[in-house]
C-alpha cells in the first residue's frame, strides 16, 4: 500500500530515495515537536520492500497522442502520469539510455543503475514508448507539434559553463559533465594525482569524490569556491560526504588563471576573496583582495559552474513560457524541469513532469489518475490529534525495518496537504483557514484590433491545494510570527490575499480584497497597483470590471461571454485576476456575514 501511494505522485521512488536533496526534512513542521520526519529514507525503504518492481494496471486509451522530448526524470514523470491516464505517449531521446543526468552523471557510489533502471523499466510497462538515438530537429519539431496533441520539452540543462579564464583550454582541464560520464561508463581516463574542482554544488561534489577515487589514497583532491563553505548551494550531506572522505575545501578563492607546460596543466592561479554587498540570493558577493595572489600545484582541473540549457530546435525566446504553466508560445506545447528552470534538482524535474501532465489533462477534460480528493476537514482533525502528542523516542536507526519504518511514518503531521502553523502562532487570529476546490483554468484575453474583436489564449491560473490561507488584515499588527514559523519560508501576513473589513483600510491599502454590500449587491473590489477591480455574481455568469472594461464571464471555467469598452484607448482585456477574485469571494462573503467581522474595525 505504501509503495502505491509514493507511485501515485513520484514514479521514480529508486531515485529520489537514494539521491534526492530533501529540503522537505530541513522544513518538516515534526521538528517543533521532536525530530524531522526521516522521508528520503522511509521512501528507499518501501521501495527495497518490492523488489519485483509493482507494474500499473492497464488504462483504456482515451485517443489523446503525447511527444515528450527528453527521457531525463521530468519527460518520464510527465510520460507516466500522461499514460495512466489513456493517453499515448511517445518519448524522442538523442542518446542511448534513458535517465538523463541521473543514468549519465550521478556516479554510481550515489545511485547504482540497477535502483534507476527499475523505475524506468516500471515507466515503460505503463505502455511509454522511448525512441533512443533520436535527436529532435527543428524539422522534427515541427512535425511534433502537427502529428501530436500536445508537446512537453524537457531537454535538460546539458552543458557546462565554460571556465573562460587564460589557459582553461589546456589538458587536464575537464569538462565536469564528461568527466563524470566517462567515469560512469568506464571508458579510459587521463591518470591524475592533484585534482582541483572549482564551485560549491553537488555537481562539484560529485566530482570532487570520484576524482578522490581515481587519485587513489596518495593522491590530492582540492574543492575551490568563492565563497564560503556555508553560501555552498551543495547539498550539507554532499559536502560532509567530501569532507569526510579527505577532500579539502578552500573558501574564499578565486581561479585567475590556468599555468602549464607543453599544453597540459600544472598549476592554477588564484586570488583571495571576501564578501563584499548582499546579492539577490542573500548570499555577499566576493571581491577580490588586492596582492593576494597565490598557486596550487595541479595536474587535474574540473571547473563545475553549473549548466546552460540548449536546445537545438529552439532559438531562446521561443524557450521562454508562462511561468506558472510552462506553456510555451506554440500552441499546447509545454517546457518544464532542467529546460526551462536551468540545472535543478530531480525531484523538481520530476515534479514539473507531473504537474504539467496534470495541465495536461485537465485541459483534455481527463481524469487525473495521481493523488485522490482530499478531506481537508478529516485531515485537521487528525493532524490536530497528533499535534497534540509528542514522540521523542523515535528510533534514531541507520537502516529501517518494518516496525521503526513504521513508527517513523506515523509521526508524520500531513503537513503537504493541510499546515496551518501560521494560523496557530498569530495571537490576533489574523490568518483563516478556509478550504476550496482546486481548480485549473486556460484564461483567453480578448484583443480590439481595428474594429475586430479577437479572443486569443492568455495564461493558466491554477489552484492545486484545497486548503488555504486568508489574511484578516484589520487584526494584523505584523509581530511576524507567521513568517517565523512558516516552514516555506513564507510571509503570510505579506503574502497571502488580504481581505479588510474596514472601507477605511481598504482605501489606506497598496494591495488587498473589500467586499462591499450596498442595496442588495454584494460586490467584490480588488486593489493592486492602484486600480480597482470589482466583481459580481450575475447568477448566469461573473460580471468582471475595470476602469478599461466590463465583461461577463462564465461560471464554469471564465470564457469572456460578452464584453463592453469603457474607454476608446482600451484594446486589451485580460482575467487573470477575475480568476484571483473568484476563488476569494465564496469566502470573502462568508466571513462577512459571520461574527468574525463584527470583532475587526467596522468603518
Amino acid at each position: 500500500m505504501a509503495f502505491e501511494v509514493i507511485l501515485r505522485t513520484n514514479p521514480f521512488p529508486a531515485v529520489t530515495g537514494l539521491v534526492c536533496d530533501h529540503l522537505c526534512q530541513t522544513k518538516c513542521n515534526r521538528v517543533h515537536y521532536d525530530e524531522a520526519i526521516r522521508i528520503r529514507d522511509i521512501k528507499h525503504y518501501v521501495t527495497e520492500q518490492h523488489p519485483n518492481n509493482q507494474q500499473p494496471a492497464p488504462v483504456t486509451p482515451n485517443g489523446i497522442r503525447v511527444a515528450v522530448i527528453g527521457a531525463g526524470p521530468s519527460g518520464l514523470s510527465c510520460a507516466w502520469f500522461l499514460q495512466l491516464a489513456g493517453c499515448a505517449v511517445t518519448v524522442y531521446e538523442e542518446k542511448a539510455v534513458s535517465g538523463g543526468m541521473a543514468a549519465s552523471v550521478i556516479p554510481d557510489f550515489r545511485l547504482p543503475a540497477a535502483d534507476l533502471a527499475k523505475d524506468i523499466e516500471r515507466i515503460q510497462s505503463a505502455g511509454v514508448t522511448i525512441l533512443y538515438e533520436t535527436a529532435v530537429t527543428t524539422a522534427l519539431f515541427t512535425r511534433l507539434r502537427t502529428e501530436y496533441d500536445y508537446v512537453y520539452i524537457a531537454t535538460g540543462a546539458k552543458v557546462s559553463k565554460k571556465l573562460g579564464i587564460p589557459g582553461s583550454q589546456m589538458t587536464g582541464v575537464m569538462d565536469p559533465l564528461v568527466f563524470l560520464a566517462d567515469v560512469k561508463s568506464g571508458n579510459p581516463l587521463v591518470s591524475f594525482k592533484n585534482a582541483l574542482i572549482i564551485g560549491g554544488g553537488n555537481t562539484a561534489m560529485d566530482a570532487a569524490r570520484t576524482a578522490k577515487r581515481l587519485a587513489g589514497s596518495n593522491g590530492n583532491v582540492t574543492i575551490l569556491y568563492r565563497r564560503s563553505l556555508q553560501d555552498m548551494p551543495a547539498a550539507k550531506e554532499e559536502i560532509d560526504e567530501a569532507l569526510a572522505e579527505g577532500i579539502r575545501i578552500e573558501e574564499w578563492v578565486l581561479p585567475v588563471a590556468v599555468h602549464g607546460e607543453d599544453g597540459k596543466i600544472t598549476a592554477l592561479e588564484c586570488c583571495r576573496t571576501m564578501p563584499g554587498k548582499t546579492d539577490q540570493s542573500g548570499r555577499s558577493v566576493p571581491v577580490v583582495i588586492p596582492g593576494s595572489s597565490f598557486r596550487l600545484t595541479a595536474d587535474a582541473l574540473i571547473p563545475a559552474l553549473g549548466q546552460q540549457v540548449v536546445a537545438e530546435f529552439l532559438t531562446a525566446a521561443e524557450m521562454q513560457a508562462e511561468p506558472e504553466s510552462g506553456l510555451t508560445g506554440f500552441a499546447n506545447v509545454f517546457i518544464g524541469g532542467d529546460a526551462r528552470r536551468g540545472a535543478s534538482s530531480i525531484i523538481k524535474a520530476v515534479a514539473d513532469g507531473r504537474n504539467t501532465a496534470q495541465r495536461m489533462l485537465h485541459q483534455m477534460d481527463l481524469p487525473d489518475k495521481g493523488r485522490p480528493e482530499i478531506n481537508c476537514d478529516q485531515i485537521r482533525e487528525i493532524l490536530v490529534k497528533k499535534a497534540t502528542r509528542r514522540n521523542p523516542g523515535r528510533p534514531a536507526v541507520s537502516e529501517f525495518d518494518s516496525k521503526s519504518a513504521q513508527e517513523e511514518a506515523e509521526a508524520c503531521l500531513s503537513c503537504d496537504i493541510i499546515c496551518n502553523n501560521c494560523v496557530s502562532v498569530c495571537p490576533n487570529f489574523a490568518n483563516y483557514s478556509y478550504t476550496m476546490k482546486p481548480v485549473t483554468w486556460f484564461l483567453k484575453k480578448t484583443i480590439r484590433n481595428s474594429g475586430e474583436l479577437l479572443i486569443l489564449d492568455d495564461r493558466v491560473f491554477s489552484i492545486s491545494q484545497s486548503c488555504q490561507i486568508l489574511h484578516l488584515d484589520d487584526f494584523c499588527n505584523e509581530c511576524g510570527n507567521c513568517h517565523t514559523f512558516c516552514p516555506t519560508r513564507s510571509a503570510p501576513y505579506l503574502e497571502k490575499p488580504k481581505l479588510f473589513f474596514s472601507a477605511r483600510s481598504f482605501e489606506l491599502a497598496d494591495k488587498g480584497f473589500y467586499l462591499s454590500e450596498k442595496q442588495g449587491i454584494t460586490e467584490l473590489l480588488y486593489k493592486k497597483d492602484a486600480v480597482i477591480s470589482r466583481l459580481t455574481d450575475q447568477g448566469a455568469g461573473w460580471q468582471f470590471e475595470t476602469p478599461d472594461f466590463v465583461a461577463l464571464l462564465d461560471k464554469q471555467d471564465l470564457q469572456p461571454l460578452h464584453i463592453e469598452w469603457k474607454t476608446e484607448t482600451a484594446t486589451e482585456a485580460v482575467f487573470y485576476d477575475a480568476a484571483v477574485m473568484v476563488t476569494v469571494f465564496r469566502v470573502a462573503r462568508q466571513l462577512c456575514a459571520s461574527s468574525i467581522k463584527k470583532q475587526g474595525y467596522e468603518a
